[in-house]
């Protein structure tokens, strides 16, 4: 062949081709090939002459054989094909209250020398969705689109899932991991649930103590009252945990 990365295979030579038969052989081209290339299969041989003989069947002649050529052209069109790099490459939404959504944002850049079409953007995994992608949508070299991924979890515990893109790109799917975990929010209770002071002499004090206690998730209290003046509330600093 001519013309830089064709080659033949399948063909054992020398080869006689009797009248009538074939013989079929493939023509490749590297698939590094990243330029537009053209060239030809030239084939060379000789022409022998036959005479049909008994029978149908066809006997070699004693004429001379002439030398013949046959040259097949062959080409490529180079296709440029674009590139997608996500940014980030995963996302952790950390620890999420169960009924709350928290979103981040991410990137899709096309890093190629080609133009890229995204065509879908899904997200699996519990509680994990994308936003922001209007699609189908074309990115120029060098162009980015920023979308949102969001985490709104419906149940206590850990999640694992991802964001799938697809594209034409030469990288055709690309993936964005996503993890996260959600807890539910905490309970307070105070023990006793009431105090009873009892028979207190005017101008005297009385002082009885209770506590708060918070189960399922952290609780921060952040202050306190009592609703009569006569009662008044220590030993605690707010904020508390």
């Amino acid at each position: 062949p001519q013309g830089g990365g064709f080659t033949i295979s399948g063909l054992t030579l020398p080869a006689i081709l009797h009248p009538s038969e074939t013989a079929v052989f493939t023509v490749s081209l590297s698939s590094a090939a990243t330029a537009n290339i053209s060239g030809n299969i030239t084939l060379n041989g000789w022409i022998r002459w036959y005479a049909p003989g008994q029978r149908g069947d066809y006997r070699y002649a004693t004429r001379s054989s002439a030398a013949t050529s046959l040259s097949i052209p062959v080409s490529h069109t180079a296709t440029v094909l674009g590139q997608l790099s996500p940014a980030p490459a995963s996302v952790s939404f950390g620890s999420v209250r169960v009924g709350n959504t928290q979103t981040s944002p991410a990137t899709l850049t096309n890093s190629g020398a080609g133009p890229v079409t995204i065509t879908q953007a899904t997200a699996s995994g519990s509680g994990f969705t994308v936003s922001g992608l209007p699609l189908p949508m074309t990115l120029t070299p060098g162009e980015s689109a920023t979308f949102s991924a969001a985490y709104a979890p419906q149940a206590a515990g850990s999640a694992q899932g991802q964001i799938t893109v697809l594209s034409d790109a030469s990288n055709a799917t690309v993936t964005i991991g996503l993890s996260g975990s959600a807890n539910t929010p905490g309970q307070l209770s105070i023990s006793p649930a009431s105090l009873n002071f009892g028979a207190v002499g005017v101008g005297k004090s009385q002082q009885l103590s209770a506590t708060l206690a918070a189960s399922g998730s952290s609780v921060t209290v952040f202050s306190a009252s009592a609703n009569s003046s006569e009662f008044s509330l220590s030993g605690i600093q707010f904020p508390v945990t």
